[in-house]
């Protein structure tokens, strides 16, 4: 079944709509993307197997996004997404607590 542009659109937009759809069509992006790496994974290493996903909750930015973690059954499939995952909470971690929202509005007040 081929979509055309036009649907292909309104779908996007029907997701887009929602915080809620927004945080599903980024999910479903997600968990795309990383079966299509460990599917190179395994087709790059022949000898290698698949083993299941396994399901695991990120949050960032505020939303909670449901994902499925794709697993080898060596175990030396790593994915290049959680990579940038842990690379991301790091600089996160690396700001100081004064850029927080809560304390910038309290110093806000109390200049007022």
């Amino acid at each position: 079944m081929e979509l055309t542009q036009s649907q292909i659109s309104e779908i996007i937009s029907n997701y887009t709509s929602s915080s809620k759809g927004f945080i599903t069509l980024q999910s479903l992006i997600m968990n795309s993307l990383m079966g299509h790496e460990r599917d190179l994974f395994v087709k790059a290493n022949e000898h290698k197997q698949c083993n299941g996903l396994r399901s695991r909750r990120w949050y960032s930015h505020g939303f909670e996004f449901s994902l499925r973690i794709p697993r080898s059954r060596s175990g030396n499939f790593y994915l290049v997404f959680s990579g940038l995952i842990r690379s991301e909470s790091k600089e996160h971690a690396r700001f100081p607590t004064y850029f927080t929202p809560k304390v910038l509005l309290r110093a806000d007040r109390r200049k007022l």
